[in-house]
């Protein structure tokens, strides 16, 4: 099989959005992100009800779309965010995917990860281990480590035969990568015996605070001492090498 990464991201509907205007520009400043990537061999799927409107869409994009049924409680949302997965999966496999990665439509990846899988042909795959958190509207993030707990853009797999379904009838979960939240790969991939290793870099920045998130945590919402103090020490500046690596770029629709 011959490389391809492919990310595979779910959208969120309009219905289920409190700004569809501000889901779009997350959207598309997620996929620009991603379209950055030094190794070129790589595709983009995007899954969602409708099609977003994008200025500057990457030219590796594929847009899939369907009639999804709309969530109307958090239960749901998770429901419709597992179905979207699952069919940007069956997508990532008529592709001949090598290699894929779920990213949230508001998270932010490291252009450096595709060459890096590209380099490890060997290994199962990676759970990133570290990475930033980021508020919007500030213009410092923190360094976070087991960031694969906290983001649902943590894990790249190598695809075996089982890892990515054919078609939509197929159970989701007698796939690892449909059947365990985030938090959960890294464990379900040891115990399948195909371990995955740890991506020596901070690979994703998990945005906060956007209006427009329904899980996860905030950053100013700090319960002890000593978090504070660890996330105070690992507090830096946004430098435009990171900047560059990550495309976090401020959106003037949050400013």
């Amino acid at each position: 099989m011959s490389f391809l990464l492919t990310f595979v991201v779910p959208l969120r509907s309009r219905e289920a959005s409190r700004d569809w205007n501000v889901v779009e520009r997350l959207c598309e400043r997620t996929l620009s992100s991603i379209g950055a990537q030094t190794e070129q061999a790589c595709a983009i799927v995007l899954v969602a009800n409708e099609v977003p409107r994008l200025a500057n869409p990457p030219t590796r994009l594929r847009i899939v779309t369907d009639s999804f049924p709309i969530p109307a409680n958090r239960e749901e949302q998770l429901a419709d965010k597992f179905l979207k997965l699952h069919r940007g999966m069956v997508e990532a496999r008529r592709l001949e995917s090598s290699h894929v990665m779920a990213v949230d439509a508001d998270d932010l990846v490291s252009s450096r990860i595709a060459g890096h899988v590209r380099r490890n042909p060997s290994d199962h795959g990676w759970f990133l281990s570290r990475g930033y958190l980021h508020e919007e509207g500030t213009r410092t993030v923190v360094h976070q480590k087991n960031f694969h707990r906290f983001c649902g853009s943590s894990a790249v797999v190598r695809c075996h035969q089982n890892t990515l379904p054919v078609d939509m009838d197929e159970d989701r979960h007698s796939y690892p990568l449909l059947r365990h939240g985030h938090h959960q790969l890294k464990a379900a991939f040891e115990e399948a015996g195909t371990p995955l290793s740890e991506l020596p870099f901070p690979g994703a920045v998990y945005l906060n605070r956007t209006g427009e998130n329904w899980a996860g945590f905030s950053l100013r919402d700090l319960r002890s001492r000593r978090r504070q103090v660890g996330r105070l020490l690992g507090t830096r500046w946004i430098s435009s090498r990171l900047r560059r690596e990550f495309g976090l770029v401020p959106l003037p629709c949050l400013s």
